[in-house]
């Protein structure tokens, strides 16, 4: 890790213009010079300038206080990182990177932090009722701490078996990094947020999908927010953000369908792995390059304070533009940031090649943006098959019925859900799949697991089962990696395909080995038979006359010697046929040897008319 400088210019307040200018008026706000004049022209420059040396001028200066923007902006970013000790920067910037850290918690932390987490919740209550108190003594009953507290309250007056539970409370220590009195203030936020985005009836359970009204569902699939289909190189969740495709009626109803995926997300990351710290970390990726370029202005900040109520550890926040104005505004936003958010943010720009390449530094796969590799379009499958397993998941919880149809407001939801696809198992296949349809597929993804079948070949052959076992499951994980899957066709189907399990893709990939080896070995012998012809005729020599002692191989019953050995047969047939094997074999060299003994050869006929070659 590189030494970071220790010392940069604060440059608070009002300051000198970036332009160099004494005689203009400019703007500096914790350090950001904002040049609101322009810089005094002589009268000799005035003179000597024309319009179109001008133009290029005031060009020129607003490169150059884009530049000294960039650059004080940077200055005042390292300059926070440089607040955190050796060891906290190192943390966060592994976690950045996605190293791998498995904190696995230990049941007498948990039940200290748990007990640590109530009583800071117990001190929150008791801190309100007293400012309640003291408001109503001065006829002051509107007090902001008193609402959220109220909503923790209620929460607990209508479900304790819910606000109590123990992984929903320990979602929220992980998300504070077990910081009882910060987790105590998310959750009073928390269920706060959650009042006023869906009313008093869901604030004590889970938020379901008729919990949201029609323009929510609308959003929702759009595909504004996506859960990728792979996880960074830690095993976190990633989630993208489209904001090409953010675009709603009201910003509640992206802050709902934010509340509705971001819970999800952390339920089943907590269900999956229930002892482990790093369940809880999320990995977010605003991608804006190309075609997924859009606003980021509206409802930003009810965006962030909602983030901010949610109990889920920020272990990467990547923002990609290739807009220039809009990476320095990013930029002067992180400068605003609390030392280990800053850790946390990069801003990423270039073109959409380049901006996967650099997120594939941080951990991120290659292909966890859903996004087609080269026009950079939206790719919806994984979105809608989620979508899917969500609702035939809350039917069978919750016996939710989305047959009926309804109109939403921008009010609280619960309203009743129109238009939603009807769940399906159907599955099309993308480039990265394989195919296991019991014929050649020239698919990429088919392609790319022969030509590794193909180079890891000898290690399967000479290997154990247990390295054989470790090589297919490389394989299975390779292809995943790349967003494969290893599909099948159904049943009586053409077209309709399911995925395989883990151990039936396992014995495909064992099979492509075994037929790959016995490929190989019949075309080894085959070769060899072929080599083996060409090597005898070359040593036999062609004949191109023949005698009449010869016997000719083919259809030559006139030829002389044809006649003899016919004849000699025929006087040995009796004995032959009443012989044991061995003395047959003696009959049949002792006809040989008579035809040689009289100077004849077995002459087989080449492809070239004319021609024999002698048979030993």
């Amino acid at each position: 890790m590189s030494t970071l400088p220790q010392h940069y210019p604060t440059g608070t307040g009002t300051g000198t213009c970036t332009t160099g200018t004494t005689h203009c008026q400019c703007i500096n706000i914790t350090g950001l010079g904002t040049h609101t004049g322009s810089p005094p022209v002589t009268a000799s420059t005035a003179t000597t300038t024309t319009t179109t040396s001008h133009h290029h001028q005031q060009q020129q200066r607003q490169r150059q206080r884009q530049a000294t923007n960039k650059t004080e902006v940077d200055d005042i970013i390292i300059q926070g990182m440089n607040s955190l000790s050796f060891v906290e920067l190192q943390k966060e910037q592994e976690d950045l990177h996605g190293v791998p850290a498995d904190l696995i918690e230990r049941q007498e932390d948990i039940t200290r932090t748990l007990k640590d987490l109530e009583t800071h919740l117990q001190a929150i209550l008791q801190r309100t009722q007293r400012t309640a108190q003291s408001n109503n003594n001065n006829n002051n009953n509107n007090n902001s701490t008193t609402t959220r507290t109220t909503a923790y309250e209620t929460a607990l007056k209508m479900n304790a078996d819910y606000v109590q539970d123990k992984q929903f409370r320990m979602a929220f220590l992980r998300a504070n990094r077990y910081d009882p009195k910060a987790a105590a203030d998310q959750m009073i936020r928390h269920f706060q947020a959650k009042l006023d985005l869906f009313g008093k009836e869901p604030l004590a359970r889970h938020i379901r999908l008729d919990d949201l009204d029609q323009h929510d569902m609308e959003y929702l699939l759009k595909g504004s927010y996506h859960i990728s289909a792979l996880k960074d190189r830690a095993n976190r969740t990633i989630l993208v953000e489209i904001p090409s495709r953010r675009k709603f009626q009201c910003i509640e109803n992206e802050l709902r369908c934010y509340f509705y995926i971001y819970m999800d997300v952390i339920r089943a990351s907590y269900n999956n792995s229930p002892n482990n710290a790093g369940s809880s970390s999320i990995v977010y990726v605003n991608y804006g390059i190309g075609k997924c370029q859009g606003t980021h202005s509206d409802g930003v900040l009810k965006v962030f304070n909602l983030a901010m109520a949610m109990p889920f550890h920020a272990a990467g926040i990547h923002l990609c533009f290739n807009n220039k104005a809009e990476v320095m505004l990013c930029k002067a936003a992180i400068a605003l940031m609390p030392p280990r958010m800053k850790a946390k943010v990069k801003v990423h720009s270039g073109s959409h090649l380049e901006c996967r390449y650099t997120l594939s530094n941080y951990g991120i796969p290659y292909h966890a943006l859903p996004l087609s590799i080269t026009e950079n379009e939206v790719i919806m499958d994984y979105q809608m098959a989620w979508f899917q397993d969500r609702i035939r998941e809350e039917n069978h919880m919750y016996n939710n019925n989305y047959n009926n149809k309804g109109e939403g407001d921008c009010g609280q939801g619960q309203g009743q859900i129109a238009g939603l696809p009807t769940p399906t198992n159907k599955i099309a296949p993308t480039e990265s799949d394989v195919l296991c349809v019991g014929w050649k597929v020239n698919m990429p993804g088919n392609d790319r697991i022969r030509q590794m079948v193909s180079k890891h070949a000898d290690w399967y052959t000479t290997g154990n089962p247990k390295e054989r076992r470790i090589l297919v499951d490389l394989i299975m994980k390779d292809i995943r990696a790349h967003g494969g899957r290893f599909l099948k066709l159904n049943e009586g189907s053409k077209s309709d395909y399911q995925e395989l399990s883990v151990d039936e893709a396992r014995i495909k990939i064992g099979q492509m080995f075994r037929n790959r080896k016995t490929r190989v070995r019949k075309l080894a012998a085959a070769q060899m038979s072929s080599q083996q012809q060409q090597q005898q005729q070359q040593q036999q020599s062609i004949v191109t006359s023949t005698q009449d002692q010869d016997v000719l191989f083919g259809r030559m019953y006139e030829h002389p010697g044809n006649q003899r050995l016919r004849l000699a047969v025929e006087n040995m047939a009796e004995e032959y046929n009443a012989s044991t094997r061995g003395r047959k074999k003696e009959i049949a060299d002792s006809l040989v040897r008579g035809v040689k003994s009289r100077g004849g050869r077995f002459l087989k006929p080449v492809l070239e008319a004319g021609k024999w070659v002698e048979v030993s």
